[in-house]
């Protein structure tokens, strides 16, 4: 019995792992906050003038880093409308918990890159002053929730820990996305984690 018992410390320390993969997963499902986060800016820091449609950010952007032809494509994911004359972070936030609840990746056939969520602004409006969000996946399914327009995009390199975001490129480079698909790329590693993202703004 006791060398039974003092042969498995490999069990054991595997069964924890097991235990704490479980209650990682559990983590990322209901709070959303490994991506979520980059969107949490200090009140402070971060408000729309509505008169002006002006967005006030603390730091710049880098020089943007090329320009990009694209195709057009779809994407498939939840959709909300963000109301800029509110809480804007706690509404995007909000829409990346309701994406991770949704385990979309794993209930959504015709996925063409599982490893980057694409976050698309479009649909702009003055009124309400708002902008529809979509948060998913490349597509080729026939239900998608919107379609990126094909066309040239200046793209920037964004920053997963800063205030990085196509609301902040919009403001600084005075643009009116009146028709626009701008959209940003968030590559995540397998553990759903995001390691990079890039901003794209379509070129008139």
């Amino acid at each position: 019995m006791n060398k039974h018992i003092t042969s498995s410390p490999i069990a054991f320390l595997y069964g924890v792992v097991v235990i704490l993969s479980f209650f990682f997963f559990v983590y990322i499902f209901t709070t959303g906050d490994l991506i979520g986060y980059a969107y949490d800016y200090p009140e402070d820091d971060h408000k729309w003038n509505k008169e002006s449609a002006q967005l006030t950010e603390a730091q710049p952007h880098s020089p943007p880093s090329g320009v990009r032809k694209m195709d057009a494509f779809q994407v498939i994911g939840v959709s909300a409308r963000i109301h800029f004359s509110g809480d804007v972070a706690q509404e995007i936030n909000a829409l990346w918990k309701r994406f991770y609840r949704a385990n979309v990746r794993n209930n959504t056939d015709h996925i063409a890159d599982p490893q980057h969520v694409y976050a698309v602004y479009h649909q702009y409006k003055d009124n309400p002053f708002s902008v529809m969000l979509t948060l998913g996946y490349r597509t080729t399914a026939d239900n998608a929730s919107v379609r990126v327009q094909a066309g040239d995009y200046q793209q920037w390199s964004g920053d997963i820990e800063g205030k990085s975001s196509v609301l902040t490129v919009w403001d600084e480079q005075h643009i009116n996305p009146q028709s626009h698909t701008d959209f940003e790329i968030w590559t995540l590693d397998d553990w759903m984690s995001p390691r990079s993202m890039d901003i794209y703004i379509r070129v008139q």
